[in-house]
């Protein structure tokens, strides 16, 4: 399950983790969904929508983690803005 909704063939459009995937095996499995469309909250925080450090990863488990937000829910898709 790729967090950031990654284009299956364009290395380019990749995340990091699927692309060192792709080029270990030259094939990823991919699964055919419908056009994300994600709903920007009015009072929607930077890290909520740019995404952060999973503070409780890194505490419980002492390893970075990035814990994606809204643009990367929305990425190939349609992230709707309402009431700006």
């Amino acid at each position: 399950d790729d967090a950031f909704n990654s284009h299956p063939t364009n290395p380019e459009l990749m995340s990091s983790e699927i692309l060192t995937q792709f080029q270990n095996n030259g094939t990823i499995e991919t699964e055919l969904i419908k056009i994300p469309m994600v709903d920007l909250p009015l009072g929607a925080t930077e890290d909520r929508v740019c995404g952060t450090i999973d503070i409780e990863k890194a505490l419980t488990e002492g390893v970075k983690a990035f814990e994606p937000g809204l643009l990367a829910k929305a990425n190939r898709g349609i992230l709707y803005v309402d009431e700006v």
